[in-house]
């Protein structure tokens, strides 16, 4: 029996995606029920949303053929730019054609090349060449759907999971309480993880196993170290996995040599709410996995 992954996304009042792309339709049942009416609704934004979700949701395979992911929409053709003196403010023909057919033709074209990065500006420009009305492309959905074009970019502007610019320290190393510490008991005396750097110092992000997460200084030029480099692995209690442990392919793995090739080892960096968790290689790559979510496991712990 084939089943379809089913996401929920909704875009009245606050734009979000309540539940991402699933087999588990009770759950995505149980979200709907719980949905109510929130005001206005940036319609443009929420077909946006929408076609992010189903393209960010990958294709699945029937009989060799590719087939992609499909968008229902539930809206009372209002949009949020509502005017007292119309009837209506949009022109239904947005919903079934040429219109939605250029807007998600260019969307998805952007999210589909690996080798494309749009920014929020670009991908707002494409909006208003398709629209009449650019006021409707609101920036929330804007944000979400480059959720998808570059994952965790909010989190990356603030250097987190970016590669270190130092000579002795890497993206996905363990650490300890350095020379120069000075930050009483924020590690609760355990060890951590480096998780990045700050793009306009030299300090380094780290998240201790106690799951605190902060900034600290380590400047190899003035020679102040408040962590210090450890060969320390990372020691699960009642998790499945966490940030700091070690990784290499699972038996659910299909993506061919993204993790630099068999036998590739890499660092987590982030475990996520779904049971997803963001890996960096060890050949520098990075890519977000499934280790027990919907019942599938892409990476599984290194034993050494």
């Amino acid at each position: 029996m084939l089943e379809d992954n089913i996401g929920l996304a909704v875009f009245g009042g606050t734009s979000r995606i309540v539940v991402q792309t699933t087999s588990d339709y009770d759950l995505v049942l149980e979200e709907i029920g719980k949905l109510k009416p929130e005001g206005e609704a940036p319609l443009v934004g929420g077909l946006l949303l929408g076609l992010a979700g189903a393209l960010g949701g990958g294709t699945s395979e029937i009989l060799g053929n590719e087939v992609p992911g499909y968008m229902v929409l539930f809206t009372d053709g209002f949009s949020a730019n509502t005017k007292p003196e119309l009837d209506q403010d949009i022109d239904p023909s947005y919903l079934t054609g040429d219109f939605f057919k250029m807007l998600a033709a260019e969307v998805a074209s952007d999210l589909r090349k690996t080798n494309s990065n749009p920014t929020a500006a670009e991908v707002r420009e494409k909006i208003v060449q398709q629209t009449s009305r650019p006021d409707d492309a609101h920036d929330d959905c804007i944000d979400l759907v480059l959720e998808f074009v570059k994952p965790r970019i909010k989190e990356r502007k603030k250097g987190l999971y970016s590669e270190l610019v130092c000579r002795t320290l890497l993206l996905g190393d363990r650490v300890r309480r350095g020379p120069d510490w000075m930050f009483d008991e924020q590690d609760s005396g355990l060890a951590g993880t480096v998780v990045g750097q700050d793009l306009d110092s030299e300090a380094v992000w780290v998240e201790w196993d106690n799951g605190h997460l902060n900034m600290y200084i380590y400047d190899e030029r003035l020679d102040i170290y408040s962590i210090k480099k450890v060969q320390e692995p990372r020691v699960l209690v009642d998790e499945l996995v966490a940030v700091g442990c070690k990784v290499t392919r699972g038996k659910d793995w299909t993506y061919a040599d993204a993790d630099g090739g068999p036998g590739s080892v890499g660092t987590v960096l982030c475990v996520n709410q779904d049971e997803s968790v963001l890996v960096r290689w060890d050949s520098r790559s990075t890519g977000e996995y499934k280790m027990g979510m919907n019942g599938l496991f892409e990476i599984q712990i290194w034993q050494v």
